[in-house]
């Protein structure tokens, strides 16, 4: 293999996928499709954990341009979904909650402004991501998360109370520095960005969904 991380083969596939749709695309006017430096940059925004060279990229670039992926047989990549519907969506950095369209399919959880719409804003790879109960105050509220990454945070946030309560006892300064930073423990996922800028990394350690009824 010629990526030491597991999770850059991922990041990359659901780039290719933003890639695909943004050159495939009629309704993606030529100005704004996604250029080889706009490609570059959209990667290079991903937390990936590792460089992947710009040789590779553009190469990949150019191989899907010239030659569309189509999963489905009648050539429309969303056309096998297992599910979809209109569903209210957290969002990641500013917590309010949007209204979207989502099409469950190849194990990817996709999200849409629009239920016409061909361009996902996002794509939620759902491997190793579990489904549980969420306590937003709101009724049919669900979560996804990455069950190793939670249970790490919370033993951190336990250790460090146990540290801060060691420490009020024997009266000794200083702070447990925290083993996430703000941006780690983020889950895998893309974003589109602004018109022309590609795509960019999901802020959401979790995502908070819900339905408008039963």
């Amino acid at each position: 293999t010629i990526f030491q991380f597991q999770d850059t083969c991922y990041m990359l596939a659901f780039s290719v996928i933003m890639l695909n749709t943004d050159a495939h695309n009629n309704s993606i006017a030529a100005k704004d499709k996604m250029k080889p430096e706009d490609w570059l940059k959209s990667i290079r925004r991903l937390e990936m954990g590792e460089d992947i060279s710009d040789k590779y990229l553009l190469d990949l670039y150019s191989n899907i341009v010239n030659n569309e992926i189509r999963l489905e047989s009648d050539g429309v990549m969303f056309g096998g979904a297992e599910k979809k519907g209109w569903l209210v969506k957290q969002g990641g950095t500013i917590k309010t909650w949007r209204r979207r369209y989502f099409i469950l399919t190849h194990s990817c959880l996709y999200y849409f402004k629009e239920a016409e719409d061909t361009v996902p804003c996002g794509v939620i790879p759902l491997e190793n991501l579990a489904v549980g109960p969420c306590n937003s105050g709101k009724r049919f509220t669900w979560e996804l998360f990455d069950p190793k990454t939670r249970e790490m945070m919370l033993r951190e946030k336990e250790e460090n109370k146990k540290n801060k309560g060691q420490k009020g006892k024997s009266g000794s300064g200083g702070s447990q520095q925290p083993q996430f930073s703000q941006t780690e423990g983020y889950l895998k996922s893309c974003k589109k960005a602004k018109e022309g800028e590609g795509f960019r990394q999901g802020h959401h350690k979790d995502y908070k969904i819900r339905a408008e009824s039963q």
